[in-house]
């Protein structure tokens, strides 16, 4: 089972269930395969949701997984470590997409459920919602960005976008945008 996991070949549910591995020793087993390639990492997020986790091992190596461009990996590893904090970091990278959304209601139907998630900064998504409802773009890019980069990293937005507002070597929209959001943080 494990050699097939490792090779990205994901086992049906059937066949896990028939060979009832033990939770824990399975579970230590899929640490590493967690770590490979995404089709690897879907395969063995595949298996876990079937037998289910036991241990802390597996728990730290699903942990990064919630920051995962793979949805399906970022949402397997949410469901897996079944804590709402885990869930609600899971679901960041949809709602920030939401956000890029070209329909108003559906941008600001995501800043504001990214808001009562409460896993980023307060000031960060309340400025988030007030840049979407007020039309500001620019405001809206920087915070979006931040919270994209800070999301992918794991860095608090806040430090992201103070960096970027004063970077001298960054691009001037990027630099103009990160501004914009920490006006719309902070108004004057």
């Amino acid at each position: 089972m494990i050699v097939s996991i490792k090779a990205g070949r994901p086992l049906s549910a059937d066949v896990l269930k028939a060979f009832n591995p033990d939770p824990e020793s399975f579970s230590h087993r899929l640490i590493e395969p967690l770590g490979g390639q995404p089709s690897i990492a879907r395969a063995a997020i595949r298996a876990l949701l079937v037998t289910g986790i036991k241990g802390d091992g597996i728990r730290a190596a699903l942990t990064p997984l919630l920051r995962s461009l793979d949805g399906e990996i970022r949402h397997g590893a949410g469901e897996l470590l079944n804590t709402p904090e885990a869930i609600a970091r899971a679901r960041v990278p949809d709602l920030i997409s939401d956000i890029r959304s070209n329909t108003l209601a559906t941008r600001q139907r995501a800043a504001r459920q990214l808001d009562e998630l409460g896993i980023e900064p307060k000031e960060i998504t309340s400025a988030l919602v007030r840049a979407v409802e007020s039309g500001n773009f620019a405001a809206r890019e920087g915070l979006i960005a931040a919270l994209d980069a800070a999301n992918s990293s794991g860095k608090n937005p806040l430090d992201l976008l103070n960096q970027l507002a004063k970077a001298d070597d960054a691009d001037a929209k990027p630099r103009a945008y990160a501004r914009a959001a920490l006006r719309e943080i902070k108004p004057e």
